[in-house]
């Protein structure tokens, strides 16, 4: 297969939180940046309908009469029609780079009013430019205008806002509201300058977010504060129009309805909404919540008629809730990407089309690359949402993460362990079972045993990583007849030595840790082990840059090596080398059906039983990891590195595999499914935690909801666990 029959694809769905969300006019639509693609989503299914792809980075979008503008990085207009999904045209504007794009609302007296933060052609200087055409029909004459230079750069869209004449920006203990070109406005600043006692150092809390609606202004500190400031045009930035509320203890993220309702986003997993103009003391004590989200909120987005809230969560996930009730409408199709402490990706021999990572901490999910889609996830540790640490006060939290996965045709073994170094391990043991419904496969997992380990750390862990020889596909049995099973797994520690862990043959679904067949070959220091394949592994000891893994199971009893300078195959029953090629790679991957060796950006894979190359290709940047998906027919390159994940997708066209996510079963699931049938447009998610129904009439009688409110939330609370 030639490299040109790959196409690249870079961090589709990730990095969703640069750029705000755009809504079209009735919020049926919600069009989503990430890096060179635009997401289309129907907010009320959650629905991923399109990708509009870019040759390079989106800078901003807005949405006008039924299109979609989309500005590049590098001065590109690009025009959709958001009804067909169709490209209409595209063309250069006058900048060399632009930086970021932000648009009003379309008037009858001011007309179209769209501000860009770039650079134009022949100049150095970034500033400001009013556009005044309309960018969304092709033949209209591009006139932009200088309104303002900004003295300090502009490095996050939260940081900068704009009204009608003037602009809004914060910076370090200072909010600034400048006038534009041609406005008859003062200029006004806001100094903080308060002390708080329980943060360790005051110097570290700064203005981290604006937004202006209308004769408005509202700001965000990193202590989790935000201020408000009414009637700017008369009064500018000053105490005496000023007010506050403190939904959270770290940074937040916050929008501003033009009702003067405040939506934040906080670091404690929760969306709340707070309503400025209610009068009468205690206003502020009970605000609408959203709990028990999965991560911290990164970002918030308000639809143009303000009925629908985009939520952007630190692992990429994307909810779309109902403002007027904050009730999740839906969950969005999307590829979770926690920010820190990510598993490096490894294949699942069971599911070739899919590999696995963690989607946040204690939880690992099973992605397709070549959809950029999260199909399946476990939750690991259980109930186990770290909040954001509240470094200013000194305090972090505490939290479980998965550190080491297994993945075999049975089992799924993980190893956990609390961010504090001094815990002890946590093994657990999940078996796997496989079933058809309506002629697609389902996918379940269920926990069989937990093991803790207190010895040393582990750094590996390794089991029968193949499927059967003749089909490479395992033939499950429902769980309660399955046998005592007879898998065993080798685990590595930070000191060079195994240990076997195995079925406990006094305990039916029973595992243990055999500690007396710990071993090490003289005190060497181990680089890397293989997979296991007929209770036989192979180990590298003291020997950089070299790995070893089995070929695929056509050729059962030969071992695949590489190091610098070459790939190549060892008969383990004859003890002989079988063939050896130059190729100049340090990473060596196999699957049931491919074989892959490369360095750096350029991999090919090439056939076991001799060593010759079928196909090559080569990435745009430097991977970490590289694997593949699919089968020997249709497969894809799938790269890793510290910036994202890398698709080298085939072109050519595939057959689809079917499968239905699994999901965990309540006494009251199948009544769920059967009302979700019966009425799919009007059922909604309810984010809430079980213990807090009677929290539903907390306050004053006139201050709750309507009974048509809280009744399905009450019900909802005390009988779903």
């Amino acid at each position: 297969m030639s490299e040109d029959a790959f196409v690249e694809e870079c961090s589709l769905g990730l990095q969703i939180d640069r750029i705000p969300i755009v809504f079209d006019e009735r919020s049926k639509r919600a069009f989503v940046s990430s890096n060179n693609f635009v997401l289309v989503f129907n907010p009320k299914s959650g629905v991923r309908e399109n990708v509009f792809r870019h040759d390079s980075r989106v800078a901003g979008t807005f949405y006008r009469d039924g299109k979609l503008i989309t500005l590049t990085v590098v001065g590109e207009c690009c025009v959709w029609e958001s009804a067909t999904d169709k490209l209409l045209f595209c063309k250069q504007l006058e900048f060399s780079s632009v930086a970021f794009v932000y648009s009003l609302e379309r008037t009858e007296e001011d007309g179209d009013c769209v501000y860009i933060l770039g650079v134009k052609e022949g100049d150095q200087a970034e500033r400001v430019f009013r556009c005044y055409s309309d960018l969304s029909v092709e033949d209209s004459e591009v006139v932009l205008k200088d309104v303002i230079t900004l003295s300090t750069p502009v490095k996050n869209h939260r940081s900068v806002a704009f009204g009608k004449d003037f602009v809004v920006v914060c910076n370090g203990k200072f909010v600034e509201m400048l006038p534009l070109s041609g406005s008859s406005k003062s200029a006004s600043r806001y100094e903080l300058k308060q002390q708080f006692e329980r943060v360790v150092d005051n110097s570290q809390v700064v203005w981290d977010g604006v937004s202006v609606t209308g004769n408005s202004v509202s700001a965000t500190l990193s202590i989790g504060r935000v201020y408000m400031w009414r009637r700017v045009n008369e009064k500018g930035l000053t105490a005496k129009n000023s007010s506050f509320i403190h939904p959270g203890q770290t940074e937040i993220v916050h929008s501003l309805s033009k009702q003067h309702t405040i939506f934040c986003g906080t670091g404690e997993c929760t969306v709340s909404k707070w309503s400025s103009t209610t009068e009468g003391s205690g206003r502020w004590q009970s605000p609408t919540k959203l709990t028990g989200l999965q991560s911290p909120v990164a970002n918030l987005g308000l639809s143009s008629d303000e009925c629908v809230l985009a939520v952007v969560l630190e692992n990429t996930a994307l909810l779309f809730v109902k403002s007027s009730t904050m009730t999740i409408l839906s969950s969005a199709e999307q590829l979770l990407w926690p920010k820190e402490n990510l598993l490096s990706i490894k294949c699942d021999p069971l599911r070739l089309d899919t590999v696995v990572s963690n989607a946040r901490p204690g939880v690992i999910q099973w992605l397709n690359p070549a959809q950029w889609k999260t199909v399946a996830t476990i939750d690991v540790c259980q109930a186990n949402v770290p909040n954001r640490n509240h470094t200013l006060y000194n305090e972090y939290s505490t939290w479980s993460d998965v550190y080491l996965t297994c993945v075999t045709t049975q089992m799924v073994v993980t190893v956990e362990k609390q961010n504090s170094r001094d815990q002890n391990s946590l093994l657990k043991f999940w078996r796997r079972v496989v079933s058809q419904e309506n002629e697609v496969d389902v996918f379940e997992t269920h926990l069989e045993d937990s093991v803790d380990f207190d010895e040393r750390s582990l750094v590996s862990i390794r089991g029968d990583e193949d499927c059967n020889a003749k089909n490479f596909f395992c033939e499950f049995k429902p769980l309660h007849s399955q046998r005592h099973t007879d898998q065993v797994f080798i685990t590595l520690d930070d000191a060079g030595y195994f240990y076997v862990l195995k079925g406990d043959s006094e305990r039916f679904g029973g595992w243990c840790v055999d500690h007396v067949n710990k071993f090490n070959w003289q005190s060497s220091k181990v680089i890397h082990s293989s997979s296991l394949r007929s209770d036989i592994f192979a180990s590298v000891h003291c020997l950089p840059g070299a790995r070893q893994k089995w070929r695929n199971e056509t050729t059962f009893r030969y071992l695949l090596y590489a190091s610098e300078q070459l790939v190549g195959s060892y008969d383990v029953e004859a003890l002989c080398t079988v063939w050896t090629v130059a190729c100049p790679g340090s990473t060596l991957f196999v699957s049931p059906t491919i074989c892959i060796a490369g360095k750096a950006s350029d991999y090919c894979s090439f056939d076991p039983g001799n060593g010759q190359k079928s196909s090559q290709a080569s990435f745009l940047s430097q991977q970490e990891v590289v694997l593949s998906t699919g089968d020997v027919k249709h497969f894809h390159f799938v790269g890793y590195s510290s910036s994202g994940i890398t698709l080298l997708k085939n072109s050519s066209d595939a057959p689809e595999i079917k499968t239905k996510p699994s999901a965990k079963k309540t006494p009251f699931s199948e009544l769920l499914e059967v009302t979700h049938k019966k009425n799919p447009e009007t059922e909604e998610v309810f984010a809430l935690e079980a213990y807090v129904a009677n929290k539903l009439f907390d306050g004053p009688a006139h201050a709750l909801a309507p009974v048509t409110q809280l009744a399905p939330l009450f019900i909802r609370s005390c009988l779903i666990k």
